[in-house]
């Protein structure tokens, strides 16, 4: 990367940063994108060269919050492959704890707006669809990595499965942010896991 790329990047971490403070202090509604470039300390001109609009920033943030925790979890993939589990719930839990943390960084009308912003046209949808498919990847790693080491079925769709563990995922996320009004962090970690588990064993009479 040359000089003007690395300052580029340099002013996309500002402009983010900033971006969050504000979120965090003003709320994700009031801000506007002049608000963004005077506390960035950059005409606001220059903000939408780099943003075409507040919504694509914002998508842009969480982008790159997403594809933090992804690299993340490579190292999670590796060391859970290292560490040899015997349990397979053991490895499913421990992919389930880095993608918890996400939802308990803003409050959840931030969150509620973010989904919104997601939805609003084809551009946002598909920038998200492509960050569900990076955790999806790495689910499906993990159940190929149980399934080689026999601590699953050999005859399990882990195409299917990932993407079966993964609805339940959205399915609790989406019942944190509009029917569970009193869950907390660790009530959204335990449910996840009882579901996962119900999922692993199957329904029992």
């Amino acid at each position: 990367m040359g000089l003007m790329g690395r300052k580029k990047e340099k002013t996309k971490k500002i402009i983010h940063q900033n971006t969050l403070e504000l979120f965090k202090s003003e709320g994700l509604k009031k801000i506007r994108m002049r608000d963004i470039a005077k506390k960035s300390n950059i005409a606001v001109g220059t903000l939408y060269n780099y943003y075409k609009s507040k919504n694509s920033l914002i998508i842009s943030i969480i982008e790159e919050k997403f594809r933090k925790i992804t690299v993340e979890n490579r190292g999670i993939i590796k060391k859970i492959k290292d560490t040899n589990y015997k349990n397979p719930l053991d490895i499913l839990y421990t992919w389930i704890d880095k993608y918890v943390v996400i939802f308990f960084i803003w409050d959840k009308d931030i969150y509620k707006e973010l989904f919104k912003i997601m939805f609003s046209n084809e551009e946002f949808l598909k920038r998200g669809i492509k960050l569900d498919e990076m955790a999806l990847n790495d689910l499906k790693e993990l159940l190929e990595y149980m399934q080689n080491k026999n601590l699953i079925k050999k005859n399990i769709d882990i195409e299917k499965a990932s993407f079966s563990i993964y609805s339940m995922f959205f399915a609790q996320t989406m019942g944190y942010l509009y029917y569970f009004k009193e869950m907390k962090k660790k009530d959204f970690r335990n449910e996840m896991m009882e579901r996962i588990k119900m999922f692993y064993e199957g329904l029992q009479l």
